[in-house]
């Protein structure tokens, strides 16, 4: 846990500087303290940290050669994913490199947004650290497309679906399952009134109640998806209720927004999507 602290620490003090600082180069140096600070802590970790860290390390012992990709790509697809795998055998055999690409790709996507975004990057990382960034170390797949998909933000804020669709067919290369983020586009794209808040929980309502029949067209067609709908321990509520209460503060207060208003009400919808029961794994033991 003192590792943790310590990032957080160390990260939020950087980027509060970097925020309040006149030079360009200083607040430059700084965001790269909290830039290397997030890459070193998740690549250089023992392979027991996250739950399924081992079956990822297991998966980059197994593909060295390019024919291993080609043979497993074939059944399991996502490119993207086997591809960087091979491409960190040609530097290392050392699972600590791929944690450390992982980390690279995924640090840099968020970090991009947060200052390209962000009206307050201090707080912006503190929550990306405190409920978000030790996420891809548990599901290494799953994180690198979220961190890509979150390069999509800025084309979702500017009404660029090209570019949007761009973003989101590439975090498919690592995680299929983010082909589902296209229609968000046009249900997250719009003014965050009740009927339009309405609709976006209908419409998760629907999913939710079809998950299991969605899930198994899935496993049709992947196996592996088929885990999915298995329940695993409780936990989900807290999280769900945590989110409920941040969005109807947010919703309530979004009165007093005079600038900005557009990109507020998109985040509102975004934060709504976000409400949702969360399968949580039996961990492992954790250590550095």
């Amino acid at each position: 846990m003192l590792v943790y602290l310590i990032t957080l620490f160390v990260v939020v003090l950087s980027a509060f500087l970097a925020e309040k600082s006149k030079s360009v180069f200083v607040s430059r140096c700084l965001l790269g303290i909290a830039f290397v600070t997030m890459v070193f802590v998740a690549g250089l970790r023992d392979k027991s940290v996250g739950t399924d860290a081992g079956y990822y390390v297991r998966d980059f012992n197994k593909i060295q050669k390019f024919a291993d990709v080609v043979d497993i790509t074939s059944k399991r697809q996502e490119y993207g994913f086997w591809i960087l795998i091979w491409l960190v055998h040609l530097a290392s055999n050392e699972y600590m490199f791929f944690f450390l690409a992982i980390a690279l790709i995924v640090v840099a996507c968020y970090q991009r947004v947060i200052v390209a975004h962000s009206a307050n990057i201090g707080v912006s990382f503190f929550i990306f650290i405190a409920m978000f960034y030790t996420f891809f170390f548990n599901a290494a797949r799953q994180g690198i497309a979220c961190a890509i998909f979150a390069l999509a933000i800025g084309p979702l804020l500017k009404g660029n679906f090209r570019k949007y669709v761009g973003y989101v067919l590439l975090a498919c290369l690592f995680h299929n399952t983010a082909i589902v983020m296209l229609p968000v586009y046009f249900l997250v794209n719009r003014a965050c009134t009740f009927k339009n808040s309405l609709i976006i929980v209908l419409v998760a309502c629907f999913m939710l109640f079809f998950a299991d029949k969605i899930i198994a067209f899935a496993a049709t067609y992947q196996p592996r998806y088929a885990e999915y709908g298995e329940k695993g321990m409780g936990g989900g509520y807290l999280s769900v209720s945590f989110t409920v209460a941040n969005f109807i503060f947010l919703y309530l207060f979004k009165k007093s927004i005079s600038i900005e208003r557009k990109q507020y009400d998109l985040f509102l919808n975004m934060l709504l999507f976000r409400i949702r029961s969360i399968r949580v794994k039996k961990g492992q033991n954790q250590q550095y």
